[in-house]
């Protein structure tokens, strides 16, 4: 539950800095790289916490729970940055 509540803090605030930095750019071209190196990001993200959770037990589920927060956090505040500086 915890991790989720987590997961679900991050998730929203990587929303938020992609949205603003869709917003922010004004080239087509790189809004295009922006949203398919996004789409790419999050096809990786799910295939690599769902080999965690593959194996069998509970503690499966709990790791790639904590895989889902811990990308999605360290991919927000990639964007966040990156929102910062441009």
């Amino acid at each position: 539950m915890c991790v989720g509540k987590l997961y679900k803090t991050w998730d929203g605030r990587l929303s938020a800095a992609y949205k603003k930095l869709t917003e922010m750019e004004h080239e087509a071209a790189r809004t295009k790289e922006l949203k398919k190196s996004q789409e790419l990001w999050v096809q990786y993200r799910d295939a690599n916490c769902g080999w965690y959770e593959t194996g069998e037990g509970t503690i499966h589920r709990i790791w790639g729970s904590e895989c889902m927060r811990v990308m999605t956090a360290c991919r927000a505040l990639e964007l966040e940055d990156a929102g910062e500086t441009n």
